[in-house]
Formats: structure tokens, sequence, C-alpha cells
């Protein structure tokens, strides 16, 4: 029997969660996820509370880490979170140790994987947890590899020069196509979901064991 791996939002800490899930506005990246999700098997729950991110400026990145502290006080079960960041608020990879550094998190292995999977290992607050920090995007956001799907499925063609307008262009194709992207990825085989969302199908088939 396929048993998918859930996403679950709310207050409430669901049985057994295999990860915490923080984003920024989290929209996007819910939609994406949920989708994504149905097609990765094993019982294990993602668990997305209902948390406001507040962020300041463009380091959203520090802001995504900041409620760190508290989830792991709150929820002491959850050890692994699962942080979607878009690759315009990244800099470097001596970014996200400066801002781990900050918050006081002792890294004790940082593992890179193809420039856009970040797998943390270290203490916070005297407990062990890991961090799978996925960065979205070539150039900029996740809605890149949306439509990276839609290009392998559809054989269109993209052409934008910031986030913005490849958003006006996801909305478009799906007036044109009367389809919700969300059913591109349902009905996408694994192979190109691999190839479009790299990072994000990495860390679901690391939640798969």
């Amino acid at each position: 029997m396929v048993v998918p791996v859930r996403l679950v939002t709310s207050e409430k800490l669901p049985a057994s969660p295999a990860s915490l899930v923080l984003t920024g506005d989290g929209r996007t990246e819910l939609r994406v996820l949920s989708s994504l999700a149905l097609k990765y098997n094993g019982r294990k729950i993602l668990f997305y509370p209902k948390i406001p991110i507040v962020h300041k400026g463009a380091d959203i990145l520090a802001a995504l880490l900041h409620p760190i502290s508290s989830i792991t006080g709150k929820y002491r079960e959850i050890t692994k979170f699962l942080i979607i960041i878009d690759r315009e608020h990244i800099s470097s990879v001596e970014d996200i140790k400066a801002k781990l550094a900050r918050l006081k998190f002792r890294t004790r292995r940082h593992r890179v994987i193809r420039d856009n999977v970040h797998i943390v290992e270290g203490l916070f607050g005297g407990r062990r947890i890991t961090l799978y920090i996925v960065v979205c995007g070539t150039r900029w956001c996740l809605e890149e590899e949306i439509a990276k799907l839609i290009e392998l499925r559809y054989k269109v063609k993209f052409v934008a020069t910031s986030c913005t307008e490849l958003k006006l262009g996801l909305r478009r194709f799906e007036k044109e196509q009367n389809k919700k992207w969300e059913a591109v990825i349902k009905e996408a085989p694994k192979k190109e979901l691999e190839r479009a969302f790299t990072g994000l199908t990495h860390v679901l088939k690391l939640l798969e064991e």
C-alpha cells in the first residue's frame, strides 16, 4: 500500500511528525510541497505550524531561522526542520553559516548538495537538531522550478527578467490551459519532478527513508 508523505497545517502538533516546515509567506511553497508530497511514500508527516514569519528588508533567512528557538521549546518532539527559501534571499554558504552562528546554533556538520540543499546538523539549546535548507530557483525563486516543469511537459518557454514577470507568465499559462499548475505537478512522473524541483525532491526522498 502506498502511503504518501503528508503535509499538515495547524497549530496542534500531529502524531509522529517527520519535520517542521518553515517558509516565507508560505503560499507558493505550501502549494508546491503539498502536491509533491503525494508522490513520495512513507508514513511521514511534514508539520507546518501557523507561525507568522516577520522579516525586515531582505533578510528573510534570518527571519526563518529566528523562530527555531521558540519552536524547539514548544514542540520538543521536533528535531528536523525543512526551511524553504528563494535563491534571491541567499548570498552564499557563508551567509547561512554566519546567521546560524548568531543564533548560537553550534554546527557539527554542514553538507551542501548541488548548491541548493544544505543539510546542517548541530546543537541548539542543548538539543540535537537537523536543518534541511532548500534554496529554490536558479536565479530568483521557486516559480522558476514550476516553470521548468511546465516547459518539460508542455514544451512552452517562459521568458522573464524577474520573479514577478515569471509569476505573471504562470498565471497566463493557467488561464490559457484552464489548468492550475498544481495539477501539472500531480500528473507529472517522478523523473520530471526531480529534474524541475531538484532540492525539494531530494529532501522528500531523504524523508522517505
